[in-house]
């Protein structure tokens, strides 16, 4: 079954909440599942407070998000994003998986070596 226009657009303001929660620190807002969890090369596999804790530090470091683009199958969305953060840009892509109007669990792809990581 496939999205329609407006399913579509629902998960990708779900998304762009999360990152606004994120790079504001505003993690009590943060549209995320009781399960919510997360994959990153720094972190490795990370769930509940846990996660959401390294979503602050990693916040803490960024001073915005620009989404390049959002690509939505079912209840996932790929997102190619770069933060932006002192260091300078970083590239990255991010696979989420929602629950109704929330992420449940959030892999991010990026070079660990990238001079903005």
């Amino acid at each position: 079954m496939h999205n329609t226009n407006s399913e579509k657009e629902r998960k990708v303001r779900v998304i762009e909440q999360y990152f606004k929660c994120v790079v504001e620190g505003n993690l009590k807002s943060l549209p995320v599942t009781d399960d919510y969890g997360s994959e990153s090369p720094q972190s490795g596999i990370l769930q509940g407070e846990k996660a959401i804790s390294y979503l602050g530090m990693i916040g803490a470091e960024m001073s915005d998000v620009r989404v390049v683009q959002h690509i939505v199958d079912g209840d996932f969305v790929a997102t190619h994003f770069e933060e932006i953060t002192p260091k300078g840009i970083l590239p990255i892509v991010g696979l989420s998986e929602l629950k109704g109007d929330k992420v449940r669990f959030v892999r991010v792809f990026f070079d660990t070596a990238h001079p903005s990581a």
